[in-house]
């Protein structure tokens, strides 16, 4: 790893835990989406071969993280609660046309 520069190399475990971390909540989307699907694993493979539920898991989770944690950063006295808050409405943000709350 003598190739990489200092800051490549201080950045690799903060990246780790967010591909980690939306690894983790993809995979518990799947699971709960295999109990939805009856264990019908044909309509199973057909819903996850759809791109946007890679390109939301890993792309806009990966993003707001960073943001939230950004945002800790700067603010210093956000405390883990306003953290866990914050993930809560980025979630509401982008889920809420899609869950049934939009009459």
């Amino acid at each position: 790893m003598a190739f990489l520069s200092s800051t490549l190399r201080k950045s690799m475990p903060y990246v780790t835990a967010k591909l980690t971390g939306a690894g983790l909540s993809l995979f518990l989307f799947f699971t709960a989406l295999l109990f939805i699907a009856d264990f019908d694993l044909y309509e199973f493979s057909k819903t996850i071969d759809a791109p946007l539920i890679w390109l939301v898991f890993y792309g806009y989770g990966m993003i707001c993280s960073m943001f939230i944690d950004w945002l800790s950063k700067k603010t210093p006295a956000l405390k883990k609660t306003m953290k866990i808050i914050f993930i809560f409405l980025q979630d509401r943000l982008f889920f809420f046309r899609w869950d049934g709350w939009q009459q």
